[in-house]
Formats: structure tokens, C-alpha cells, sequence
């Protein structure tokens, strides 16, 4: 790995101290494009990585290289890959092999903020070692937006500029607490590298980016539909009230008050900032519900969804003004 640090020009700062840990352990860090692989590999120890499935070049140095070390790669969109992923990942790390490093964003951000991360690098019940990267837009931007540019294109650019700049943050082992669970343990987590980082740190869900999964968005309209009649009833704080009870705390890390008076405020009491932070909210709310009653509520709401299209010509999405035809 470190031939392709320096063939592609990689400058690091490294901060804090890698550590070999003998107990089994997994790495996780924010994630900006396939370098962040090549950055941390290149120093003192190579990683395992747990990747999703690419084709094309990407798949083959995959195959032929980087899955020599015991790297595990899936196809996010089977059922059947992800069945039996977890199993894979702690027979690897119980076999003390090369350490596994995983990206919990699932795709891949601008390197400004961090969005959700996945549970299941959190509940593999071992430690934790957080890692932040981040890159130096001076001469050169790794980010790796798929949506505009393949795998190839991106190498190219790389390649071409003079250097890449990056800040390295190893921070030290963490354990889940007693009192907490995956969910908030992989919050607390991630607030750690957000602030190492100096990266926004945001409750918005990097799957719907890049990933069309029905379920997500259905409960992402249910989600606004929420807030928007807690604001008409107003009842939009009491929200926060009820997070305690219910051991969503780790939900007040993505709670702003902030309104001044350059602030737009909407609806007479918030900010937009605070509507679009409260949705996210009130979608991992949901999310958190046994899968019982999430189907029960989803159903509940596309249900009534169905009538206003069918007497209104209705469309429901998670825009603001489309959903005020709920009420």
C-alpha cells in the first residue's frame, strides 16, 4: 500500500498512535473515497476492509489483491450476501489476521460532514478503535462522487494531481458501556470523529444518496408528515422530552436551538436547519421500533396515503408543501 501512497502523491500528518491491539477489535472511520483504504493501510499495519461488490477495475484489484488479506466483500441490494456478512467479519477478527477496518457511512461524503452510521459495525460485541480522516482540498478534492464519475475516471484525476493532503486522527480503543446499546454506541462514535474531524456532524442517512431502498423513504415521508403536525399543534419540542424516556438521548447531540437574526424562521417558531434536523430524527425514532410496529405504522400512514391520490391526485414525497395535504 505504500507504493500507491506514493505513486498517487499522498502527503500524511498523522495525529495520535495507531494501536495493535491483541484483542479482537475493528476499525472504523469516516468515508471519502477509496483512498481512505490506501491512507490508513500505508501506515505501520495493513488493513482488512469490508467492502461493497464494484465490478469493472475496482472489482478486479478487489479480487486479486486486496481480498488476499481476508477482506470481505457484498452486495449491499442480496439478501442473501448480507446473510451470515456478521459471522464472516468476527471469524476474521477472533482469527487476530490483519485488523478489519469498515466505513459505517456506507458510501462515500464530502469529507465537510458525517452522515448516519450503520449499527452493525457496532454490534459485533468488541472494541472499537475510531479513526478521522481529513483531506486538504488545496490542490486536489478526493471526494468520490459515484453518481458523476466511475471508478477509472476518478483513479485519473488522482493520479494527475501534484499532491493530496491529509489529516490522520487514531483515537483510542472504545467499549460499549453497560448502559448503552449498538444504536447509541455507534452515535457516540460518531460525534467522537465528527468533532476529531472537524466535520458537521449529521443525523441525514448517506443511503438516500445512493441507495433506493422503498422502505427507508416510506418511512422518511412518514417522519415529516410527523413533524409538520407537530408544529401545527405545537407540540414540537415535546419531542425532545419524550427521547429520554424512550433512551433515544443520544438524539440531543443533533438538536440545535441556534436561530439569530439572520436566521429564516419558518412556521412561526423554527428554523429550517431545526425542521430538517427534527425529521431525521423522528426517521430514526421510527427506525428504532420493533418491526412489528414500524410495519403497523408505515401501513397506517401509505394507507391513507393511497386515498389522497386516488381523491386528490396527490403525490406524497418528503417535501414540505406536499405533505402539508396530509392533514
Amino acid at each position: 500500500m505504500k507504493l500507491f501512497a506514493f505513486v498517487l502523491g499522498l502527503r500524511t500528518k498523522h495525529y495520535g498512535n495507531k494501536h495493535k491491539i491483541s484483542d479482537p477489535h475493528v476499525y472504523v472511520c469516516n468515508h471519502t473515497s477509496f483512498l481512505d483504504f490506501i491512507v490508513l493501510s500505508s501506515y505501520k499495519f495493513h488493513h482488512a476492509v469490508l467492502s461493497e461488490y464494484h465490478g469493472g477495475v475496482f472489482g478486479f484489484l478487489f479480487n486479486f489483491i486486496i481480498s488476499k488479506n481476508g477482506s470481505v466483500c457484498f452486495k449491499r441490494a442480496e439478501k442473501k450476501d448480507k446473510i451470515g456478512l456478521k459471522e464472516k467479519i468476527v471469524k476474521h477478527i477472533r482469527k487476530n489476521k490483519a485488523p478489519m477496518l469498515i466505513f459505517p457511512e456506507g458510501t462515500c461524503v464530502n469529507n465537510k460532514a458525517s452522515v448516519l452510521f450503520q449499527k452493525g459495525a457496532f454490534e459485533l460485541d468488541t472494541i472499537v478503535v475510531p479513526v478521522a480522516l481529513k483531506y486538504k482540498k488545496v490542490l486536489a478534492d478526493p471526494y468520490w462522487n459515484r453518481r458523476k464519475h466511475g471508478f477509472l475516471a476518478h483513479l485519473l484525476y488522482l493520479i494527475t494531481r501534484w499532491r493530496i493532503d491529509v489529516e490522520v486522527h487514531w483515537m483510542a480503543p472504545v467499549k460499549l458501556n453497560h448502559c448503552e446499546n449498538p444504536t447509541s454506541f455507534s452515535h457516540r462514535i460518531k460525534r467522537t470523529i465528527s468533532e476529531r474531524g472537524q466535520l458537521k456532524n449529521t443525523n441525514w442517512s448517506g443511503y438516500f444518496k445512493s441507495q433506493l431502498i422503498h422502505t427507508d423513504l416510506d418511512i422518511m415521508k412518514v417522519a415529516v408528515k410527523n413533524v409538520f403536525v407537530a408544529l401545527h399543534q405545537n407540540t414540537f419540542f415535546d419531542y425532545r422530552l419524550l427521547d429520554a424516556k424512550n433512551r433515544h438521548e443520544y438524539l440531543r447531540i443533533y438538536t440545535t436551538n441556534k436561530i439569530d437574526s439572520t436566521t429564516k424562521v419558518h412556521f412561526g417558531s423554527v428554523s429550517y436547519e431545526q425542521f430538517y434536523s427534527e425529521c431525521c430524527n423522528e426517521f430514526l425514532r421510527i427506525k428504532s421500533l420493533p418491526k412489528q410496529k414500524r410495519e403497523l405504522v408505515l401501513e397506517k400512514i401509505l394507507i391513507k396515503c393511497d386515498g389522497l391520490r386516488e381523491n386528490r391526485n396527490a403525490s406524497i414525497c418528503t417535501c414540505i408543501n406536499e405533505c402539508t395535504i396530509l392533514e
